[in-house]
């Protein structure tokens, strides 16, 4: 899940990506920034997270009947300190920044 100021976008590539991830996997890419703002914008913080999707069986009371549904759970949060705090990113500016972090052994 990428969440960002609405004139942010965030995109990025995991080096090696694979469906599915273990706890301990190692984990690079790299990752872009791109104003699509009038304004010139200044980064506060980059943060990643975590995000463990699965779905779960249920049985819905209200309509009597079972069904899944999608649930996510932040495993944890890292911050990305290769981001000068206040540094400013221009009206369609890009910026790129690799990236490494190990999972959670959960």
């Amino acid at each position: 899940m990428v969440k960002s100021k609405p004139d942010i976008h965030i995109s990025y590539k995991i080096d090696g990506s694979k469906d599915e991830f273990e706890p301990n996997d190692e984990v690079s890419g790299v990752f872009w920034i791109k104003n699509e703002g009038k304004k010139d914008r200044k980064l506060k913080k980059v943060e990643f997270q975590i995000i463990e999707t699965y779905y779960k069986f249920i049985y819905d009371s209200f309509h009597h009947r079972e069904r899944w549904i999608l649930r996510k759970n932040i495993l944890k949060r890292y911050p990305f300190d290769g981001v000068d705090k206040g540094s400013t990113l221009k009206s369609a500016e890009i910026k790129e920044y690799e990236f490494n972090i190990i999972l959670p052994s959960k």
